[in-house]
């Protein structure tokens, strides 16, 4: 069955805006066909534990909180600790739809996800149509016709893409 981890990179895990939203990405990804897996990363996460979650997915959805106008401590840990290792001639995270969730205060929402998406891109991940989210709790409500609002619509996005591969 096609698989679709998500990886929650928020230092305050369940309590976190980041986690809600991944959940609901993530059902959605199932109720479009697929089973999925919800990793919450702690600051003594397994390198190799998750390279191999990763290898064994056919779709990807990271969550992060912004931190200081940029991605959380665990998301960049897991950019430079876990996917450096895929940047080879294998390439075998090559096709894998990426979905990105970010939520913040302010601002910087839009440097995480570029900040995730460029690296990953470059191990041969791919954003479809409609996969990044922001939430930006001092804009509720705010976004191109409400899909910026709806974390199921990630969830979809990168099950179908999954599914086609």
């Amino acid at each position: 069955m096609t698989h679709i981890l998500g990886i929650l990179c928020a230092p305050t895990a369940e309590k976190s805006v980041a986690y809600g939203l991944l959940r609901k990405a993530l059902r959605a990804a199932e109720e479009a066909g697929t089973s999925s897996e919800l990793e919450i990363l702690r600051p003594d996460f397994s390198i190799k534990a998750v390279q191999k979650k990763l290898l064994d997915a056919d779709g990807l959805i990271i969550a992060t909180p912004v931190h200081w106008f940029n991605m959380s401590v665990l998301a960049k840990r897991l950019i430079d600790e876990v996917f450096w290792d895929f940047d080879n001639e294998d390439y075998e995270l090559e096709g894998v739809p990426l979905g990105i969730i970010a939520t913040c205060n302010e601002d910087g929402a839009n440097q995480a996800i570029a900040s995730i998406a460029m690296p990953l891109n470059h191990c041969g991940l791919y954003v479809p149509p409609f996969g990044t989210l922001i939430h930006n709790i001092a804009m509720p409500g705010h976004g191109e016709r409400g899909w910026q609002n709806e974390p199921e619509a990630i969830g979809r996005q990168v099950a179908e893409y999954a599914l086609d591969t």
